[in-house]
Order: structure tokens, then C-alpha cells, then sequence
């Protein structure tokens, strides 16, 4: 577990900086030792390989441009199978990948409902084209923000119309809405700032210097969930409090906690996490993924003094934040609790509350609000 290597998507919308972006993160890595796979861009090399008018051709010919797009969905998926047996062989060396755009990118590129037929003409799901993925960063495009930048200076890019492009940035986000480790790095500062907040979201899902959340929660009344902003992403989350003994599993050992989350019609998926600093707003937290065995095996170690916590999650984007609501459905005397909660990337960082909630008060910092105290038994 200590050696696995984490796989990064780093997307965004036309003349966002993800490739530059990706070339300033992996010589920073390297200079601290890492092993750093970068993997490019497919959509470029299909354009500058001897596709220049792959988006004249969705007007032209759509069938040709859809079948293009499902050629590019299956290089990526071999790209990444390709890259991951590349980076095993580096074991003993912290490594990362880096990927320049994700499978689940194509989404934003062809009509509603299309993707969802190439994965089920491909036998596969949303989970390995987008939940496998460790984590995704998403850089706002130029046109939104810093307009004044936007430029044409990537030949692959074609996208002139800034209101275009706006509308194919906030399709690609969309793709990846209800991913539960989703950065977005707006314009909000100039461009070394906007690079040094991509390499610190980097650095956040590699644990470095230390694996750390940040996180302010608050107490929401009177919510329902058409009023949540299209489009959310939704989960079931079963979690189970266990204290585990001395070499119980995989090293790990002491109280933890195991989810099973079912997420999007894909197979369901399976985490031990333990976390330190109670409720204060910075927390250290390992998370693991574990398999439905391993899930099983650790339901033996269950903390008498907790109850099972099922809760239904949503997540959603309010000016480029990023947000779960937590609907706590068990334990009985939690049902209708709603907690909402933001990851922060600094304790300082700025948060604008959503206006469409009813939200009663911050409560960061407070021990019975966290989930360890709405499980204990009463």
C-alpha cells in the first residue's frame, strides 16, 4: 500500500495551462526524487497526426467524428493500461502519472447520451474512465476569467468563440462532477499563481509533506435536492466504524474507518481511512483502496460503541467550489441531518457559500458534528 502509485487526471477547457501546467509539476517533482509518467494529450495527436478538421467534421460528418471520438476514448484507456504496467516496474521509486486529459474528457465532445454507448459497447463503466483515476485537477480556461489571454498559440486548437468556449469548459467540468477528489483552479490569481495552486493540489493527493484535510463544514436545514444546480453527482455511502489489531491488515492497524459506496451505476467501491486532529478545520487522513474481501474481513473488527452510517452524498460546483451535502439517512436519530462541507487546499482560502441553502451555521470545529459522534450509540 505504501508503494502504490497514484494516477492524476490534470484536464480543463481550451487554453487552460494543463499542458504547461503538467510540464512545470513534473519538473518539480523530479527535482524532489520523483518518478513522474506523463502521459500527452490524445485529442492533440490525433489533430496534428492528420485530423486538422476533427471539429469540422462533427457538422460534416458526424458518424466519421463520432467514430473518431470513441478511436480517442480507447487510446486513452490503452494509453493508461500501458503507462500503469510501465510504472510497476518502478516499485521501489515513489512514482505518479500525470495525464493530459482523461477518458471521461470525451464526454464534453460528443451529444448527451452517446458516451454512455461507448462505454457499454466497450464493456465498461464510469469507474474506469473516470473513478479509478486517483484524482482530478480541472483548470479553468483562459476564456473565463483572463480573457485577455486566450489564444490560439496550440495549433490542435481551433475554439475562437469565447462564449464557445466557455460552454465546452463547463461541459468537460461537468464530466467529472461527483469524482470525491475534484480540484478546480480557477483565474483568481495571475498565472504563476494559478500554477503553484495546481502544484499544491498535486502535492495534496501525492501526501506531501503529510496527508492532511482541509475542511469546513456547516449545518444546512430545509434542504431538498431539486434544488441542487445541474449537474450534481450522487452516492450511497455505507461506513462502518472498526478498530483493527496490531498487524490486523496490511500493516495497518488501530480505529478506522471502511466505506462501501455506490457511485454511478458502476460496480461498488471500497475504503479505510483513518483519520487524527478530531474536528478541528486541518486533519491528517490516509485513505486506502480496498477490495469487497478486504471490506468483508474488516466488518469483524467492528466498533461495539458505533453504529453504521449510511448517508447519501451529493456534490456539486457553485463558482468553481466544490461541494458534498451529506443527507445522513442512519443512524436513526441523525436522519434529516444535512452537513455540507468544502475541501480547501489552504486554510485561508476564501469560501462563498451557496446561495440556494438554508444554511443555519458553520460548524468546523465542532465534535458533534463529526461523523465518529453521530455514530455513537445512544
Amino acid at each position: 500500500m505504501k508503494n502504490e502509485v497514484k494516477e492524476i487526471i490534470i484536464t480543463g477547457g481550451p487554453c487552460s495551462g494543463k499542458t504547461k501546467g503538467i510540464d512545470f509539476v513534473k519538473k518539480k517533482l523530479e527535482e524532489m526524487g520523483w518518478r513522474v509518467f506523463a502521459a500527452r494529450e490524445k485529442a492533440t495527436d490525433v489533430i496534428l497526426g492528420g485530423v486538422r478538421d476533427l471539429q469540422e467534421l462533427a457538422k460534416k460528418d458526424p458518424q466519421k467524428y463520432l467514430e473518431l471520438q470513441k478511436s480517442i476514448l480507447q487510446w486513452q484507456l490503452d494509453d493508461a493500461k500501458n503507462i500503469r504496467n510501465l510504472a510497476d516496474i518502478f516499485k521501489d521509486e515513489p512514482r505518479v502519472i500525470l495525464y493530459d486529459r482523461g477518458p471521461q474528457d470525451n464526454k464534453a465532445y460528443v451529444p448527451e447520451g452517446v458516451f454512455d454507448g461507448f462505454l457499454k459497447e466497450l464493456g465498461l463503466s464510469a469507474r474506469e474512465t473516470c473513478f479509478d483515476f486517483d484524482a482530478v485537477i480541472y483548470m479553468v480556461t483562459a476564456a473565463d476569467g483572463a480573457e485577455r489571454y486566450y489564444n490560439l498559440a496550440n495549433t490542435a486548437r481551433s475554439e475562437k468563440d469565447l462564449q464557445d468556449v466557455r460552454d465546452l469548459d463547463a461541459r468537460t467540468l461537468a464530466a467529472y462532477i461527483g469524482h470525491p477528489h475534484l480540484y478546480i483552479i480557477d483565474n483568481s490569481t495571475d498565472w504563476n499563481g494559478k500554477l503553484e495552486r495546481l502544484f499544491k493540489a498535486v502535492l495534496r493527493v501525492l501526501g506531501i509533506p503529510e496527508p492532511l484535510e482541509i475542511e469546513r463544514k456547516f449545518l444546512v436545514e430545509g434542504f431538498c435536492d431539486e434544488i441542487i444546480p445541474a449537474p450534481f453527482g450522487i452516492e450511497m455511502i455505507d461506513q462502518i466504524y472498526v478498530d483493527i489489531p496490531d498487524k490486523g491488515f496490511g500493516g495497518l492497524s488501530g480505529k478506522s474507518r471502511i466505506r462501501e459506496v455506490a457511485r454511478n451505476g458502476c460496480p461498488d467501491f471500497y475504503y479505510l481511512a483513518q483519520k487524527s486532529g478530531g474536528a478541528s478545520l486541518v486533519r491528517g487522513e490516509r485513505e486506502f483502496d480496498i477490495r469487497g474481501q478486504d471490506f468483508d474481513f474488516l466488518m469483524r473488527y467492528a466498533r461495539s460503541n458505533r453504529m453504521p452510517i449510511v448517508k447519501i452524498r451529493y456534490y456539486f460546483v457553485y463558482k468553481y467550489q466544490y461541494f458534498s451535502l451529506d443527507f445522513f439517512v442512519d443512524p436513526s436519530w441523525a436522519r434529516g441531518l444535512y452537513l455540507l462541507e468544502i475541501e480547501l487546499l489552504d486554510e485561508n482560502d476564501k469560501v462563498e457559500l451557496p446561495h440556494f441553502l438554508n444554511i443555519v451555521k458553520e460548524v468546523t470545529g465542532d465534535p458533534e458534528y463529526t461523523n465518529s459522534a453521530i455514530a455513537k450509540k445512544r
